[in-house]
């Protein structure tokens, strides 16, 4: 990253001139290299690669920015943002901040006007990114946890093989899942589960009936 080296420069060139963009001066570069800054020469130059099978026209910074690969927990683009979202309570989202704050003002829609949600979602959450791009901020993301169980334990996986949720945070969220709706239960103990937490007291007394103990 910062000062791009003499043969990064020689391939902008050759792109630029090659993709019918402007002829690049002393000024061009300096403009050109703040804005790469950030990212690294491999990037780049596989951005630079994209543009020359695919840009038409004259090509931009714009043009490079935009084809250089993103990690993969960077935040999604508006149509991948919108394919996230939960449909449902049952669901468990992995969702950055934008994300949340976007379908917040247009999930009242989704019911009435599935399309109007969906523009109103894309309009809300480029703006936040921008915003949040802009002002240097790092994309936080976080779990929204639906009541299926299942649901839980495979979007926390895939967010944490896709580096958007830590190990560690995984493993909270693993820890405090659920036992599935689905597991049989065991040999000759007839339809009793575990209770939940709220229901335990309840739960001990009632097997000290049945067992005939005092404890």
């Amino acid at each position: 990253m910062g000062k791009l080296s003499p043969k990064m420069m020689q391939q902008i060139t050759v792109t630029f001139e090659l993709c019918g963009g402007a002829r690049l001066t002393k000024e061009h570069f300096a403009v050109i290299e703040a804005a790469l800054t950030d990212y690294s020469e491999g990037d780049i130059s596989t951005a630079l690669q994209s543009c020359m099978k695919h840009v038409r026209g004259k090509m931009t910074i714009a043009d490079i920015v935009n084809r250089i690969p993103k990690p993969a927990n960077a935040r999604p683009s508006p149509e991948e943002a919108w394919a996230m979202l939960p449909r449902s309570e049952y669901e468990t989202t992995v969702w950055t901040r934008e994300m949340a704050e976007a379908w917040g003002t247009c999930s009242h829609l989704l019911n009435s006007d599935e399309v109007a949600a969906r523009m109103a979602f894309r309009e809300t959450y480029s703006r936040l990114c921008a915003e949040a791009e802009l002002r240097g901020v790092e994309p936080v993301w976080e779990v929204s946890l639906g009541t299926d169980a299942a649901s839980r334990e495979s979007a926390i996986k895939e967010a944490r093989e896709k580096g958007r949720l830590t190990a560690d945070q995984a493993r909270g969220y693993t820890r405090a899942l659920p036992e599935p709706t689905s597991k049989r239960d065991p040999p000759n103990q007839g339809s009793t589960r575990r209770p939940e937490a709220a229901d335990m007291k309840a739960y001990i007394e009632k097997l000290k009936k049945e067992m005939g103990v005092k404890f």
